[in-house]
C-alpha cells in the first residue's frame, strides 16, 4: 500500500464543502487511508515516531501508538490549523524547503526524536538548510 501523500495532518487546512446551510467542513484527506502509517506525533515539546492504530470516521480523531514505549494517545481535531500535532513521516521535496517554512528536524538518531524548527537559510549545490 502506498503512503498517503501529505506533508502534515495537523497542518492541513480543511476545505469548506459546497453544501447549503449549515456550512460543513470537509477534510482534504480521507483519514482511513492513514491507518497503519508512520507519523511524527507531538508529545510534550518533541515529535516522536508513531503508528496510526485507529481512525474514527465520524470525527477528526486519530489514535496512535508511539514506537518508543508503545503507549497510545488519541489526537482530536487533527485538521485544526491552530496546532500541528501530527506530521507524515516522510522527507519533503527539496523544492518545498524555503526560508520561513516550518520543519521537524531529527536531533537524536538513536531515539528518533524530532524538534520543530524554521528554515532561516537555504543553500543550493547541494541543498542545505539552516
Amino acid at each position: 500500500m502506498d503512503s498517503p501523500q501529505s506533508p502534515a495532518l495537523g497542518c492541513t487546512p480543511a476545505v469548506l464543502s459546497a453544501v447549503s446551510a449549515p456550512v460543513m467542513k470537509k477534510p482534504l484527506l480521507d483519514l482511513s487511508e492513514w491507518k497503519n502509517q508512520r507519523v511524527l506525533a507531538k508529545r510534550g515539546d518533541i515529535f516522536e515516531v508513531a503508528l496510526i492504530k485507529g481512525v474514527h470516521p465520524s470525527s477528526q480523531n486519530i489514535e496512535i501508538e508511539f514506537e518508543s514505549d508503545h503507549k497510545s494517545m488519541t489526537f482530536s481535531n487533527v485538521f485544526d490549523v491552530q496546532g500541528c500535532l501530527l506530521v507524515g513521516d516522510n522527507s519533503p521535496q527539496a523544492s518545498t524547503l524555503t526560508v520561513g517554512r516550518a520543519v521537524c528536524v531529527r536531533v537524536n538518531q538513536e531515539k528518533n526524536i524530532f524538534h520543530e524548527g524554521v528554515i532561516v537559510e537555504r543553500r543550493t549545490n547541494p541543498v542545505m538548510c539552516h
